[in-house]
Formats: C-alpha cells, sequence, structure tokens
C-alpha cells in the first residue's frame, strides 16, 4: 500500500486527480479493486459543521467487484493512502457501479 496521506484531504486537492485510479482493499483477502475519481464537487460551509470545507466525491469501479457500503483503505499513487467511508449509488451511464464519499 502507498505511504499515509500526510495532508488532509480536501477538494482543492482533490480535483487534480478526477480521472486518475485509486485501489480500494476490498477487505476479505481478495485482490484490490480499481476505483477511478469521477467527480470532486465542493460543498457549502455551515456555520458551527465539523468541516469548513465539505465536499463529495464520486468513484466508479468493475462491474464484476461491486463494493458495499463501508469503510475501505484507498490508496493512489500520489496522494498515498487513506481510510474512506463509500456508499454504492447505483450504475452509472456507462454501466460501471458509483460509489459516493461525503466530507462534512
Amino acid at each position: 500500500m502507498s505511504p499515509a496521506v500526510a495532508e488532509p484531504l480536501s477538494a482543492e486537492r482533490l480535483t487534480p486527480h478526477r480521472g486518475t485510479a485509486f485501489t480500494a482493499d476490498p477487505g476479505d483477502g481478495g485482490e484490490p479493486v480499481p476505483l477511478r475519481l469521477d467527480e470532486v464537487t465542493p460543498g457549502r460551509a455551515q456555520p458551527g459543521a465539523p468541516r469548513e470545507d465539505p465536499f463529495t466525491l464520486v468513484f466508479s469501479g468493475p462491474p464484476a467487484r461491486p463494493l458495499g457500503q463501508g469503510l475501505y483503505d484507498l490508496s493512489h499513487p500520489v496522494l498515498g493512502a487513506v481510510a474512506i467511508f463509500v456508499v454504492p449509488l447505483g450504475p452509472g451511464s456507462d454501466g460501471r457501479p458509483r460509489y459516493e464519499a461525503i466530507f462534512n
């Protein structure tokens, strides 16, 4: 696995990596699942919220290896490794499963 992420994740930091590959450890001893970062969407800051810079990520993965809702160790060759909670969104227009991660 890649080194751990040294800086906190943010929309600004992730936007240049849209379209790049991440790998998710499925946690079952199986092969890592490749994911592509498709969307990085900044959110609106809310007074008193835990994050000053909320954002949402959308990934897509291979139809043959869908992931369930849960916390996964994701790694990226530039960003390193980080645990991210993802929620399945269903298939995209290309038939690939889509996953959302919300940071608020």
